[in-house]
């Protein structure tokens, strides 16, 4: 049995044990800086005899590589393709616990007109959580005005119908604090928006000038090279959005749905992104 015990996490870090399940790096993920290793429980909750070795960043190589309680320890990862160890992980969590919550998704009007858009509102005592589109070709994309974050806009370019999406969560009476919608500033490449408190629930994009028909789409997490999207199981989100145009044709702008918990709760979110067919430069949307 091994024992991992995070500390000093930066701000707005979301501890993801899945991401170091399957790829086990050193990415604020510091034996001794960021978190420690025991050999049993009770050393964990008292912290003693913590381990003092351990390496990382051996690609889909998993928790712990060859980390031993005093030197290097062959064998001790796991592994979803290169075989390893068998292993089961539990999340002990002494002082917390786990409140559910329920989410609905909500349908706008549909909309075939570049002057009228389609939206759609949470209903009193739900929060959004994010703002998509259902559409095809020619979208404006979506956004949400940070003086009314509770309702999902989004539009067409021509007579092609689209409509809004929104998912809306009803969480425990007194668990979140606020609710803030950031906006990125106007790019033809990549726009940024980044949550300062709470938790990243959503991710827009939203045609401002030039080409039309040239949104890319928008996904929460690391920023990546343009055009070179790469999705992921159990995606650390970082609490940060990037959004795209297809080309610098066009000038777009994104947004991110920041959720704030009240004090006493903690929302963690993760996202899975991924492409049906094609390649990547149809990744679009």
């Amino acid at each position: 049995e091994i024992y991992y015990k995070r500390r000093n996490d930066p701000p707005n870090f979301v501890f993801n044990a899945y991401n170091y399940m399957r790829f086990w790096k050193s990415t604020n993920n510091i034996l001794g800086k960021n978190f420690d290793l025991y050999s049993t429980l009770d050393d964990a909750v008292n912290d003693a005899n913590g381990w003092t070795w351990c390496n990382y960043d051996d690609h889909n190589i998993g928790m712990f590589r060859d980390c031993g309680p005093t030197a290097y320890q062959a064998h001790e990862w796991t592994s979803r393709v290169r075989g390893g160890d068998g292993a089961a992980f539990f999340v002990y969590l002494p002082d917390y616990e786990i409140v559910p919550f329920t989410c609905q998704v909500r349908r706008g009007p549909q909309t075939t007109n570049s002057l009228v858009k389609s939206e759609v509102s949470c209903l009193d005592g739900e929060t959004l959580a994010s703002c998509g589109i259902d559409g095809w070709h020619n979208l404006q994309g979506t956004y949400i005005d940070p003086s009314n974050p509770n309702t999902c806009i989004a539009g067409t370019h021509d007579t092609n119908p689209v409509l809004a999406v929104a998912v809306c969560c009803t969480f425990p009476d007194g668990s979140i604090d606020s609710v803030a919608t950031i906006v990125g500033s106007d790019s033809t490449t990549q726009s940024i928006s980044q949550c300062s408190s709470g938790t990243v629930t959503g991710c827009q994009v939203d045609y401002v000038a030039g080409a039309t028909n040239n949104l890319r789409g928008a996904y929460p997490g690391a920023t990546q090279s343009v055009n070179a999207y790469s999705g992921g199981d159990d995606y650390d989100t970082l609490n940060q959005c990037t959004s795209e145009a297809r080309s610098t044709a066009s000038t777009i702008r994104g947004g991110a749905q920041c959720v704030v918990p009240s004090n006493g709760y903690a929302l963690n979110c993760v996202s899975s992104g991924s492409m049906i067919g094609g390649t990547d430069a149809d990744f679009d949307g």
